[in-house]
């Protein structure tokens, strides 16, 4: 990432990067702040927000701004300080905002190092149903379920291979506008399938530990040796949370084969692990993978 401050002012002289000469016998002068970022799909993006300087120009006396920036899926935060010394301006940014990282277990896929919506892996982030890419609901049930025509998850309108459930389309994967991973995340991240969700089980060691003190499983590679952390966070059925802290209810990609009102879920408390299925109006925590 880099950054860069141009004043938009025809008096001010650009003489670096990132400073700026400005006479002192200037009035307000506004100053643009570019900033670029590599995105997960490839290349990269560039922002602009413009700050304003105070009319009156004092040596030593610091300013300091907070400018909020938008950019794809994730919110950056950036730090500005600008510094007055008479004539001499500069303005230095640093992101503080961390995607996740790929972490290679020696599996098919890569894992995140978190969740989607947190920002360390102990962070729960948020509850999804399945299918659905806002998270931002108070009300997990078959009523606020973006794909029921009805209330009972009988009135299916997509995913749906029996007619006892709904329209039938055969559709047993989430296309990735269905994919809150790909949809957050861009990229190649995407929700992992029921597949790759046992391959996790079985190619790598689950030890129920705390971290930060929240607790959850260590999931170590048996080949070499890294880990990620999977925090228990229960599930939202309804309104409510069960079972935060003692279980945990990740999704899959993978519609469930003998009933299309559920999915294939990672589902394990402090003593069990496994592939399931779940209700698909259920809030549940998603572990992105990519390639």
């Amino acid at each position: 990432s880099s950054s860069a401050a141009t004043a938009i002012t025809n008096e001010a002289v650009q003489v670096g990067e990132d400073l700026l000469m400005i006479p002192q016998n200037v009035g307000s002068v506004n100053i643009l702040l570019q900033y670029t970022h590599t995105v997960l799909s490839g290349g990269t993006k560039t922002i602009n927000k413009i700050v304003s300087l105070p009319d009156s120009w004092e040596a030593n006396k610091t300013h300091n701004y907070t400018v909020n920036l938008s950019l794809d899926t994730d919110d950056i935060m950036v730090t500005a300080d600008i510094e007055e010394r008479g004539e001499e301006e500069n303005a230095d940014l640093s992101e503080i905002h961390t995607l996740a990282d790929a972490v290679d277990l020696g599996l098919s896929v890569k894992w995140a190092s978190c969740n989607v919506g947190a920002t360390a892996p102990e962070d729960y982030g948020m509850y999804y149903a399945w299918g659905e890419t806002d998270g931002d609901k108070s009300d997990f049930s078959w009523s606020t379920y973006i794909w029921d025509a009805g209330s009972s998850g009988k009135n299916l309108t997509k995913y749906c291979t029996s007619p006892a459930y709904g329209t039938v389309d055969n559709k047993k994967v989430l296309e990735p506008a269905d994919d809150v991973a790909n949809v957050k995340w861009g990229g190649t991240w995407r929700m992992p399938t029921k597949a790759e969700c046992d391959e996790l089980l079985t190619e790598c060691t689950w030890t129920w530990t705390t971290l930060n003190g929240v607790n959850g499983y260590r999931v170590t590679s048996k080949t070499n040796n890294n880990s990620i952390f999977l925090p228990a966070a229960g599930v939202r059925h309804g309104t409510s949370v069960i079972d935060s802290g003692t279980s945990v209810h990740y999704w899959s990609s993978s519609l469930y084969k003998s009933y299309s009102d559920s999915a294939y879920e990672l589902y394990f408390g402090s003593s069990f692990q496994g592939t399931y299925s779940s209700i698909r109006c259920n809030g549940q925590l998603v572990r992105p993978v990519t390639e």
